[in-house]
């Protein structure tokens, strides 16, 4: 009876905090936290402790780069021919071009200029890259074209994506 009795303080306990920590300040949720570490120290030692903490963190730090390697396992690199350009110009006075591909229309990010860069023509060859990358705890796509100039030099397009 009395292990049912500790779990249950100690969930109302952690209820009380829970509440305490939604309704305080950041310095009074630090010195909380610095509470909670010594009392893990005083009650597991400095030992276990110190191990505990440890492997929390190569835990974390683990499931991070897994998240990392599951995320750019779904990068895709392509060569594309370009079937058709179109350029249309927006309100604010940029120019958006629309390259035509296997892949369907890529609409390239707003710029400033309304001529068609050389290495977008009809007919040329481009290479198509989807890179997906964590940014917080959400994965983020980012779409470019490249394109080599004539002087060996690669252009980087940027392709918009909806949001």
């Amino acid at each position: 009876m009395t292990m049912k009795k500790n779990k249950t303080l100690v969930v109302l306990a952690l209820l009380f905090i829970g509440i305490v920590v939604a309704c305080v300040s950041w310095k009074l949720l630090i010195a909380l936290a610095f509470v909670v570490a010594l009392w893990y120290i005083v009650d597991m030692g400095e030992e276990k402790f110190f191990a505990f903490v440890k492997e929390a963190f190569v835990d974390i730090f683990t499931y991070g780069k897994e998240k990392i390697k599951e995320a750019a396992q779904n990068d895709v690199e392509q060569e594309l021919e370009i079937h058709d350009v179109t350029v249309d110009k927006n309100e604010d006075g940029t120019f958006a071009l629309s390259v035509f591909t296997e892949r369907g229309k890529l609409t390239l990010e707003p710029r400033s200029f309304d001529i068609i860069p050389k290495e977008l023509q009809k007919g040329r060859k481009v290479i198509y890259r989807e890179v997906y990358t964590w940014v917080g705890a959400k994965i983020q796509k980012s779409v470019t074209l490249t394109a080599i100039g004539k002087d060996k030099e690669e252009r980087l397009f940027r392709v918009q994506t909806e949001k």
